[in-house]
């Protein structure tokens, strides 16, 4: 019985790992969303944000970044899918690199574990009392 061809059975390019692999970008958005939002809980709190009118400026520089690590990932996740589906790199070398980006903006954030979002929500509600 012969191999299937990736190209021929899977619908992915030759030499491209998977196939056809599904967009995963949803992972992605989701991930930037977790982030958008601990990066606006951690200005609010060191800004004392909470429970006060912003002003424009100010609320419009928190949706922003709130937002930002979302259509970051997103935009990166689409650009790096496109390139597997044209077989230019494998689909190891999207999931390592998406990972790679992911826990390295976590980290910048200071999200090194599961410690600092219970931290950082024990903050924000104890500056709402």
């Amino acid at each position: 019985m012969a191999e299937p061809d990736d190209e021929n059975e899977t619908g992915g390019a030759p030499g491209s790992g998977n196939g056809g692999e599904p967009d995963a970008a949803i992972i992605w958005y989701i991930l930037g969303l977790f982030a958008g939002l601990f990066l606006m809980g951690k200005i609010s709190v060191s800004r004392g944000l909470s429970g006060k009118p912003m002003s424009t400026t100010t609320s419009l520089l928190v949706v922003a970044l709130f937002l930002a690590p979302m259509f970051l990932l997103g935009s990166i996740s689409k650009h790096l899918s496109s390139e597997a589906s044209k077989g230019n790199i494998s689909w190891a070398t999207y999931w390592t690199t998406m990972f790679g980006i992911t826990i390295s903006m976590l980290a910048l954030l200071g999200i090194t574990g599961i410690d600092d979002v219970i931290e950082l929500f024990k903050t924000w509600s104890a500056q709402d009392k």
